[in-house]
């Protein structure tokens, strides 16, 4: 699940990186036009919360997160087997029915078309060798 941090003052002052476009004419009614007249919203700019918005947080639990990741070994790659899960998703039948219908021939289970899709999320021999 999610995890909500709170920034310390260090990692508030660290903002992110943003690539702004110019403003070359500032409508009458912008927010930019109040602020430069000297009108702000009541109660001011919200700035704790678009500082919060743009900080760079460190989390040391996404870093050993990222650790464990780089340290998995992975027989298919990542594109692959997104694929494959489409494909079996697609079935809409649970992994032990699949295996049952291909090893009983159950035509009535699977269409052609889910066949077919099978086949191709078969592992080729590159894969069956690792």
């Amino acid at each position: 699940g999610f995890v909500r941090v709170t920034p310390s003052k260090e990692q508030r002052r660290r903002l992110k990186a943003l690539h702004w476009d110019k403003i070359h004419r500032v409508g009458e009614h912008s927010v930019w036009a109040r602020i430069q007249g000297g009108v702000l919203p009541a109660g001011g700019l919200p700035l704790d919360d678009l500082e919060a918005l743009f900080a760079l947080v460190h989390n040391s639990g996404l870093r050993q997160l990222a650790k464990q990741r780089a340290a998995e070994v992975r027989l298919v790659e990542h594109a692959r087997a997104h694929n494959i899960c489409i494909v079996l998703s697609g079935t809409h039948m649970t992994f032990p029915a699949i295996r049952n219908a291909l090893l009983e021939m159950r035509c009535d289970k699977l269409s052609t078309e889910q066949l077919q899709a099978l086949l191709k999320a078969a592992p080729n021999e590159q894969e069956r060798q690792a």
